[in-house]
């Protein structure tokens, strides 16, 4: 049961630990308590385009996240996803392209996950500066790198393990 049954929000709190379908109960039921629209959303990681090509089975599905409801827009949270955060707005993708089935009683089709704005969300602007005072002195060359969405999420993930000697090689490495 508990592979498919979520544990109420009351016990994940008090555990302080929950599977996506924990964590999905626990979000949907705070965002529902400030009265925005929020549904649970099944989807495949293993093959995300996978179940609009079978027949329906539970077996499909491996995930579920929150589709959100707010002012006429939609976003997707997983709170089992690291380094997901920010502006709403400016968040990554969650399964660009994938088919999710939406947990509802009136609701029996799949849909397609699209962000209308997914190639805006996922940029990466790099920015070198080289100032030269003179032919025989030293160079300066300052950089600033950004990156937006789902890279982001990962490289805050990923930074945020690494050690500042690790963090100097990798942001050196280019230039070396």
């Amino acid at each position: 049961e508990g592979s498919h049954r979520p544990h109420p929000p009351g016990t994940v709190v008090q555990r302080r630990y929950g599977d996506c379908k924990d964590k999905t109960l626990l979000l949907i039921a705070m965002l529902r308590e400030l009265g925005i629209d929020a549904t649970p959303m099944l989807v495949s990681l293993r093959n995300p385009r996978l179940p609009a090509r079978l027949l329906p089975s539970p077996d499909v599905f491996d995930h579920v996240f929150a589709r959100v409801e707010i002012g006429g827009r939609t976003f997707h949270l997983d709170p089992t996803r690291l380094g997901q955060r920010g502006e709403l707005e400016t968040m990554g993708p969650v399964l660009e392209g994938a088919s999710a089935l939406p947990v509802l009683a009136q609701s029996n089709e799949l849909v397609l996950l699209t962000t209308p704005n997914a190639r805006e969300l996922a940029t990466n602007e790099l920015r070198e500066e080289f100032t030269l005072g003179s032919l025989d002195g030293d160079a300066q060359l300052a950089v600033r790198r950004v990156w937006r969405g789902g890279a982001a999420e990962v490289l805050r993930v990923v930074f945020g393990r690494m050690t500042p000697e690790q963090l100097r090689t990798q942001s050196t490495v280019d230039y070396e």
